[in-house]
């Protein structure tokens, strides 16, 4: 994954499906037809004599009739408050903080249900470090219709255009946050989505005018260094190679730049499903056109004679992309399973005179997804899966304004895995008293890397709302490998290990 060097202000601020069509009239003809459905709903609303709801989901394209049913007109705001504290362990000793971190964080927000549907979330939070405070905003939308079948929406939303891009959290459609590049919180697009479903075919997509990157752990310079107070932000080379065997240091510097140039950038989106299910439907074709969400960095590097320290100063460059995906879904009774491809198509400038820039290459993904659910036969919500991906291509090459290769990168690959293998289990596994012990365990091999993560996590409910939290994240490798090199499964973090226990109540 490239690296990154926004500030948290900058996080608050921050062809067609078939190149045979044109995007624009793809989506005026979906907006003609959405429209159009609403207009017949208000029609056939207004002529019912008594208090009725409409029935989105048995719409079809070849019906001229609205079927409604008689029910009472529901709608209900449902406020969505919660709060948690933590503890976070560490055995490995870092220069950055202590083995102890705490971390408090605090969600608000609401829900309303009904034609006029919304949902809005905030999350604050912060470690016990200095300059660690983050702000995702997943959600924060208004919308009519029904959100299963058909819907108009502005605002934050999000949208399920790719299993494998959620599953690994590539961020290739939808932005994301992240403190340590293994729990991730998906971000919706910011604009205005819509979704058109009939009996089993439906149309989803969107436009949107303003651009929400990646958010990761807060990073920041000092002292002509690039730090964080958090132990799983990635950081970039501290040294570079001068002539073989010779090493000298490389002092950083973060430009000024508009954040509005950022955010200012537009894309669209647009996805076709064959199924009743708009979430895992049979067959699922997506595209988009719009920014990298993980925006790539261009830099001027100049070395200082008198002891041959590298100077770079940095700034984001917004570079557009395309992406394709294509998604079958084979559900059958306990069984589920998916085969999913995508690829994803940077559309790369050149560098700028006396700048290096990140080059990204074009990455195709193939993998496949097994699931069974046991709930039926240990008479407890209890589910097994596993994965595996390839993921083709995906390198970052660091190009000067001469097409050379630089002397150092930052990252040498667009995704954290390339060949991973994923084993999960969720469920109810115990009861302690009257309720469960919610577990979730993930392990993931990566053939290519030779590396393991491990992660866990256990929730009980002691008494009403209130929980208890813990668990541990595991990273280790097989290879002896360069202790600051760009492609080491370990060294891409600044620890191995984290265990964590914390109290949450949810209102």
């Amino acid at each position: 994954m490239s690296f990154c060097c926004i500030t948290l202000t900058d996080k608050l601020a921050s062809g067609c499906m078939f190149k045979m069509l044109n995007i624009n009239v793809f989506l005026k003809l979906i907006f003609s037809i959405f429209c159009g459905y609403f207009f017949m709903l208000k029609s056939a609303a207004a002529q019912s004599t008594s208090s009725t709801a409409v029935d989105f989901s048995r719409l079809t394209a070849s019906s001229s009739v609205v079927k409604i049913k008689d029910g009472p007109s529901h709608s209900e705001v449902i406020p969505k408050v919660s709060g948690q504290v933590r503890s976070l362990n560490y055995l490995a000793y870092s220069e950055i903080d202590e083995k102890s971190q705490g971390q408090a964080e605090l969600t608000i927000g609401l829900k309303k249900e009904g034609f006029f549907f919304a949902d809005v979330e905030l999350t604050v939070g912060t470690f016990t470090e200095p300059r660690s405070v983050y702000i995702p905003f997943p959600e924060a939308y208004v919308a009519i219709g029904n959100e299963k079948s058909n819907y108009l929406a502005v605002g934050i939303k999000k949208q399920s255009l790719s299993f494998i891009d959620r599953y690994y959290n590539l961020g290739f459609y939808e932005s994301y946050f992240t403190n340590d590049f293994i729990d991730y919180k998906e971000q919706g697009f910011a604009g205005l989505q819509f979704q058109v479903r009939f009996e089993n075919f439906g149309i989803k997509g969107g436009y949107q005018p303003i651009f929400l990157k990646n958010q990761g752990p807060e990073v920041h310079e000092d002292s002509g260094g690039i730090s964080s107070s958090n132990r799983w932000a990635k950081r970039p080379p501290k040294q570079f190679e001068f002539v073989q065997g010779q090493t000298r240091k490389i002092k950083y510097a973060i430009r000024d730049y508009s954040a509005a140039d950022i955010i200012k950038n537009q894309g669209h989106t647009a996805s076709v499903f064959i199924g009743t299910n708009s979430e895992r439907p049979l067959v699922q074709v997506s595209y988009a056109n719009h920014p990298l969400n993980e925006i790539p960095l261009t830099r001027e590097t100049f070395g200082t004679i008198s002891d041959f320290t590298g100077n770079v100063y940095l700034s984001p460059i917004v570079t557009n992309h395309e992406v394709r995906s294509a998604d079958i879904n084979l559900d059958r009774g306990l069984f589920k399973s998916t085969f999913s491809y995508l690829e994803d198509l940077p559309l790369n400038t050149n560098p700028l005179i006396d700048e290096t820039l990140q080059v990204l290459k074009p990455l195709k993904v193939y993998s496949v997804y097994f699931a069974v659910d046991l709930k039926d036969y240990v008479s407890r919500p209890f589910s097994v899966s596993v994965a595996a991906a390839e993921m083709q291509g995906g390198e970052i090459t660091d190009l000067m304004e001469n097409g050379q290769n630089s002397v150092f990168t930052f990252s040498s690959n667009r995704s954290v895995f390339k060949k991973p293998l994923t084993f999960g289990l969720t469920g109810e596994a115990v009861y302690l008293g009257s309720k469960p012990l919610v577990t979730s365990i993930a392990w993931t091999y990566d053939r290519e890397y030779k590396g393991t993560l491990v992660s866990t996590k256990l929730s009980h409910e002691t008494w009403q709302k209130f929980y208890l939290h813990g668990g541990f994240d595991l990273l280790g490798v097989e290879n002896d490998l360069q202790a600051d090199g760009v492609d080491n499964f370990l060294n891409q973090n600044q620890a191995n290990d984290r265990f964590f226990a914390g109290v949450q109540y949810v209102f």
